[in-house]
């Protein structure tokens, strides 16, 4: 079964009004329906005509979840005239992969530039713990294919392991070895020219694939085994093995902690008056050390950070603007249609171009503030837990769970072209444009007239980033130092009620012993 969430009606308006240009305003879904359907044989958009055809059926779906069979669920995956209106299904599905717990997302955003679709890819590719991109034996990468691949380029690195996995399907349409190896390699190339360094790259047959297993065949030649047995390797070592590696780290932390504790304390009942002394002196050391969360220490190498990601921004937006000039002014199009036209096309395709990845970058630098906050963090707990350590060995703190930033929404610059308008003087005919190369004068006109507003843009856009990541930082050390102090003084008072009242240690010395016993039985 399925269950299908429509989007809300303010949600299929925005869609409306972005079809539209924002030319219209709709005071709701039916008003739009009733506005467009008299001009509905001269519309040309697609999603329009989607919108109208499948109004009829689905208007009263609107806003709500409906359960639906798998059939009805490939109509609404598949019909353009239905999958207009759904904002996310979530598919039932008893398969060995989903009985392993494995969840599979079809994304938005990877063959397309809308703003909405690319911020819910990104979310993915940041919290994804695996991360499948398949393409097409004889398929090309499209512009926005290649955008959403320079995005994951830019964020690879950054993960703590290699998550991404490429697919190229229907490897089976290679007439040769030779041909399979000469596009698995043009692939490889292009990937790395997006950036993404020695990707896991299969070639598959989905096809041959799906025989094979309903022939229960041995013998396979659709590449999927390959790619399964590498998949689940992922799953089962590189995943689980990392939580193993960091649950038996902790796990051996919190056993010697809990042994030093029993050590101190039997020494302790030894001389309790004066550890009783002791015991006050810390708990006012430790109340006097987390007054105050210090964030002062950090903000300047944060604020630093901010603005040093955003400079290289600019740095790499400004690299790509000659391709971006290339594709938007090229002489096809300046031969299909008149002069004035042309122009003010190209013009308004370079400044999507370089709206779209301003727009891309600031999320990837959001991403990385988060990161380096997260590190910041992650320092500063150890550090704290350390001097309290040297204040009193005895002490058993658990590690705080660093927040994530707050999800930030970024519109790029350049909404408006007429800044940029005069730029079309250097535009005399398309030979002199093309072939006497006339077109360097306006390239680098346009470059230096669009680095003012992007310089202004990403001024503004670090003023954003700094207040916003300034106050979580604050909002994190202040939790970080009650969750410090808190723990501290409970145990010190722990301390100090088994000394008063001498109590046993018994079952503290149970309860380590069992702790390390299940430690080595998991292990083994």
């Amino acid at each position: 079964v399925a269950e299908v969430t429509f989007k809300s009606e303010a949600a299929m308006l925005e869609d409306l009004n972005e079809a539209m240009v924002a030319t219209m305003t709709f005071e709701s879904t039916k008003q739009a329906y009733d506005t467009l359907l008299p001009r509905a044989a001269s519309l040309t958009d697609p999603f329009l005509h989607a919108f109208l055809t499948g109004f009829p059926t689905v208007q009263s779906f609107i806003g709500t979840v409906q359960t639906v069979d798998q059939e009805a669920f490939k109509q609404y995956v598949a019909q353009e005239e239905r999958s207009c209106f759904v904002d996310v299904i979530d598919f039932y599905y008893d398969s060995p992969l989903t009985r392993l717990g494995v969840t599979l997302v079809d994304t938005p955003g990877a063959d397309s530039i809308n703003a909405r679709h690319t911020d819910v890819a990104f979310d993915y590719i940041k919290n994804a713990d695996a991360i499948l991109f398949v393409t097409y034996f004889n398929h090309a990468f499209a512009r926005a294919d290649r955008e959403f691949l320079i995005q994951l380029g830019r964020v690879k690195d950054a993960f703590e392991l290699d998550k991404m996995f490429f697919l190229v399907n229907a490897i089976d349409l290679a007439a040769s070895e030779s041909e399979r190896q000469d596009v698995l390699n043009y692939v490889a190339t292009e990937l790395q020219r997006f950036g993404i360094r020695s990707p896991r790259l299969y070639g598959v047959s989905s096809l041959q694939g799906l025989t094979e297993k309903q022939q229960e065949r041995s013998d396979s030649t659709s590449g999927l085994p390959e790619f399964e047995e590498a998949f689940h390797h992922f799953l089962a070592e590189d995943l689980t093995g990392l939580a193993k590696v960091s649950l038996s780290e902790q796990t051996e932390k919190t056993v010697q902690r809990l042994e030093r504790f029993i050590a101190a304390t039997e020494a302790n009942l030894l001389r309790k008056e004066e550890r009783l002394a002791e015991l006050s002196a810390l708990e006012q050391q430790v109340t006097d050390r987390f007054e105050d969360n210090r964030a002062t220490l950090i903000e300047p190498a944060l604020k630093a950070e901010i603005h040093e990601l955003l400079h290289h921004v600019v740095q790499r937006i400004y690299y790509r603007f000659p391709d971006f000039f290339k594709e938007a002014y090229n002489p096809v199009r300046f031969a299909q249609t008149s002069k004035g036209v042309a122009l003010q096309e190209a013009l308004t395709e370079l400044l999507t171009f370089l709206r779209f990845d301003f727009e891309q970058e600031l999320r990837v630098t959001h991403f990385r503030v988060d990161q380096w906050l997260e590190a910041a963090l992650v320092r500063r707990q150890q550090e704290e837990q350390q001097l309290l350590e040297q204040w009193n060995e005895s002490f058993q703190l658990a590690p705080v769970t660093v927040s994530r930033l707050n999800e930030m929404s970024f519109d790029g610059p350049f909404e408006d072209a007429t800044p940029y308008i005069g730029v079309k003087r250097h535009f005399r005919n398309a030979k002199a444009f093309f072939e006497k190369n006339e077109k360097e004068q306006l390239k680098e006109e346009l470059a230096t007239l669009t680095k003012q507003e992007a310089l202004a843009y990403t001024t503004a856009q670090e003023e954003r980033l700094l207040t916003v990541a300034t106050a979580h930082l604050d909002v994190s050390l202040t939790s970080l130092s009650e969750h410090l102090l808190r723990q501290a003084l409970e145990q010190l008072e722990s301390e100090r009620a088994t000394l008063q009242a001498q109590e046993t240690l018994t079952p503290y010395k149970q309860a380590a012993a069992k702790i390390r016993n299940l430690t080595q039985h998991v292990t083994s």
